[in-house]
């Protein structure tokens, strides 16, 4: 009698338990197929595999131009810059007949190229995104300070094609912006060496049709 009265207890508490709830994005966060927005972007960069071994942590910056083909899935068009300190950023070194130096050494890569994204329909509209361009590469070594004559070592700079992967959200601020967060991975294929690395930070969107 027991068990018989606990289960008609719980199946009507499960036919009267509000169903969870999937959060749903308004009419105002969706952007309308056929329209345009542009994208600014500021964090930071973190080297990867080999490329930690010659370089830290440094900041990135970036400018996209977006075309909503669908809800869902936009293509960008990108420029984007990213700026490490070398390993060697600031240390004295010592140069036979050159006389002693800080080493102010960096690396930079500028990326022009482009990205698909596809986005989620629901609160955040959170995104994936995959993208392929031309990455310019630099390596920069100068002398600060040097002792008794000028020291200089000169730059070295090459292009090679790279592909991203990465993924955002982002918050409705007013009808026309939006507030994000995005993560980035960038592999540049270099011969012999594993160049890669991760920009994070934040993104303002200004849209056209949000």
């Amino acid at each position: 009698m027991t068990s018989t009265i606990l289960t008609l207890f719980s199946s009507a508490w499960l036919a009267t338990a509000p169903a969870a709830q999937t959060p749903r994005v308004t009419a105002a966060d969706l952007v309308r197929p056929g329209t345009a927005s542009f994208t600014v972007y500021a964090g930071t960069s973190a080297p990867m595999q080999d490329f930690r071994t010659v370089a830290n942590g440094g900041t990135s910056a970036g400018i996209s131009g977006n075309y909503h083909m669908t809800r869902r899935i936009d293509l960008s068009a990108d420029l984007a810059y990213a700026r490490n300190d070398g390993v060697n950023n600031g240390v004295n070194e010592t140069i036979a007949g050159q006389g002693q130096f800080t080493a102010d050494e960096s690396w930079t890569a500028s990326w022009l190229g482009g990205h698909a994204s596809w986005r989620m329909l629901r609160s955040g509209l959170p995104y994936a995104r995959l993208g392929v361009g031309v990455y310019h590469l630099k390596y920069r070594l100068d002398a600060l300070n040097p002792t008794p004559t000028s020291l200089k070592g000169g730059d070295a700079e090459q292009s090679r094609l790279g592909a991203n992967l990465g993924a955002g959200a982002s918050i409705r601020l007013t009808p026309g912006t939006r507030l994000g967060l995005e993560a980035v991975y960038h592999r540049v294929f270099v011969t012999g060496i594993s160049a890669a690395y991760t920009t994070v930070g934040v993104t303002m969107t200004f849209a056209g049709g949000r």
